[in-house]
C-alpha cells in the first residue's frame, strides 16, 4: 500500500497556504522542483536535515509551524524530545494542583457517568484549565484500558490541521486511500480511551470533526479545554472553571446556560 508521508502533506499545505507553486518554493529554497514534487509525494519520505532547514527558512511559517514540519520529518527525534511522563504519556505539569479539589472531583464524576463523552473545560485565560485537565488526565489513567492521549492545540492556526495533529499524537501516518481523519476515526473506534484537546478555542471550525469522531467511537471520551463554549450537537456537558465572581464571569455562565445541553455549571 502506498503511503503519502504526512511531512509530504503538511508541505503542500504550508506551500500552498503561502500561495506558491513547487516551482518559486524551489527557486527560494534553491532545491529543484522535482524534489519538492517527491517529498510532496512521499517519494522522498524522510528529507535531509539540510533540505529540511531549506524548505523551513523559505516557507513564511510560525516557530510551532517550523517545529510541527521538523516533527513530522523526523517524529522519533520529537518523540524523545518531547516532555512527557514516563508513567501516563502526558506532559509533565510544572506545578502541583492546589485548591481546586472541588472542581477536580465534580469534573471526575461528571466525565465517569457512561452518558458523558465530551467534558468542556471552560473559562477565561489563566485559571488553570489545562493544569485541571491534566490532573484529571492522570485520575483517569489507570481506569482506561487504553489510556489518554494529550493533544497540545495552543500553537496550531488552521483548524484543517487538527486531524493531523492527532494522528501525529497517535503515531498514525496518513495514507492515500485513507485521509487522516478517517484514520484517526478507524483507530479510536473500539478504543477506550481518553482524548485530551488543549486550547481548542480558536479552532472551532474543527467541531464538526469532533462530533464525528464522537458518533463514530461509541469508548472515546474527550476532555477539551476552551476559553469559549464549544457548540457541539453531541455535547453532554460544559464545566465552567472561573477564577472570580464578576460581572463579566456572571454574563459568561449566562451565556453557558443558554445551551441545551449544559448539565452543569460552576464559578
Amino acid at each position: 500500500m502506498k503511503e503519502h508521508s504526512t511531512f509530504g502533506v503538511l508541505l503542500r499545505r504550508y506551500r500552498q497556504a503561502a500561495g506558491l507553486s513547487q516551482e518559486t518554493l524551489a527557486a527560494q529554497a534553491g532545491l529543484s522542483t522535482r524534489a519538492i514534487s517527491d517529498l510532496e509525494r512521499g517519494i522522498n519520505r524522510i528529507p535531509r536535515s539540510d533540505t529540511l532547514d531549506l524548505l523551513a527558512g523559505a516557507l513564511p511559517l510560525t516557530s510551532h509551524q517550523q517545529n510541527l514540519l521538523r516533527a513530522t520529518a523526523r517524529p522519533e527525534r520529537a518523540a524523545a524530545a518531547s516532555p512527557v511522563s514516563s508513567s501516563h504519556g502526558l506532559p509533565l505539569s510544572p506545578t502541583v494542583l492546589i485548591g481546586r479539589e472541588q472542581e477536580r472531583t465534580r469534573a471526575l464524576a461528571l466525565i465517569q457517568r457512561s452518558q458523558v463523552h465530551l467534558l468542556t473545560i471552560t473559562g477565561p485565560s489563566g485559571v488553570g484549565k489545562t493544569r485541571l485537565a491534566l490532573q484529571i488526565a492522570q485520575d483517569l489513567f489507570e481506569d482506561l484500558p487504553d489510556g489518554v492521549s494529550f493533544v497540545a492545540l495552543a500553537p496550531v492556526r488552521d483548524a484543517a490541521l487538527v486531524p493531523e495533529v492527532i494522528g501525529q499524537t497517535l503515531r498514525l501516518r496518513e495514507q492515500v486511500d485513507a485521509p487522516m481523519a478517517e484514520q484517526i476515526r478507524a483507530f479510536l473506534q473500539q478504543k477506550h480511551l481518553l482524548l485530551v484537546l488543549d486550547n481548542f478555542e480558536h479552532l472551532l471550525e474543527a467541531v464538526s470533526f469532533v462530533a464525528d469522531l464522537l458518533a463514530s467511537c461509541p469508548r472515546l471520551h474527550l476532555l477539551v479545554t476552551s476559553r469559549t463554549p464549544c457548540a457541539c450537537a453531541l455535547n453532554t456537558c460544559f464545566y465552567c472553571l472561573l477564577s472570580r465572581r464578576t460581572t463579566r464571569s456572571r454574563s459568561f455562565v449566562s451565556a453557558l446556560r443558554r445551551f441545551d445541553r449544559v448539565e452543569s455549571v460552576m464559578w
